[in-house]
């Protein structure tokens, strides 16, 4: 199991890596030369990066100060709001893949620039992916927990993330 979890992880981020970079490409194509336009793709390849960064100077605090130094209850705390960024991680690769996938297949095609449609709720948001990882990492909190602080915790930091709106509304 641990060998298959390992290629599956590592196919995952294979695809995100590639995607992102010939997303970048296709995108980068139809900004002109000194133009002050952004590329989409870029802004949709940092997100993934992101939430890996965030796990990972977790992990670096915790190994700073030494897990032995820490309360239990401090250690299970973290623990728990170490799922947020973990899901989000793992939903931003997911839509990496996604977005640059459909911009390759809008390339091979010849159908671009790709016209994008938002979701009816989601679209509105400016931080979907954040409210879906928030609502996951709080179900998940609740189905090991019930209702306990951490559970408490996730589920406000998902009702911040669907009062935030997008400013261009």
């Amino acid at each position: 199991m641990l060998l298959t979890s390992f290629f599956v992880i590592t196919a995952f981020l294979f695809l995100a890596i590639v995607g992102g970079l010939i997303g970048i490409v296709l995108e980068g194509r139809h900004i002109p030369v000194g133009g002050a336009a952004h590329n989409p793709a870029t802004r949709d390849t940092v997100y993934p990066i992101v939430g890996c960064a965030v796990l990972f100077a977790i992990y670096l605090l915790v190994e700073y100060v030494g897990a032995e130094s820490l309360t239990a209850e401090f250690r299970m705390q973290l623990g728990t709001f170490a799922v947020l960024p973990f899901y989000y991680a793992a939903l931003a690769t997911a839509r990496l893949i996604w977005v640059s996938g459909r911009r390759i297949v809008a390339w091979l095609a010849s159908r671009e620039p790709v016209a994008w449609r938002r979701i009816p709720v989601l679209g509105r948001l400016a931080f979907p992916v954040m409210l879906i990882a928030a609502l996951a990492s709080a179900a998940t909190e609740f189905m090991s927990e019930s209702f306990s602080l951490s559970f408490f915790l996730l589920a406000s930091v998902a009702a911040v993330m669907a009062l935030i709106h997008r400013r261009n509304q």
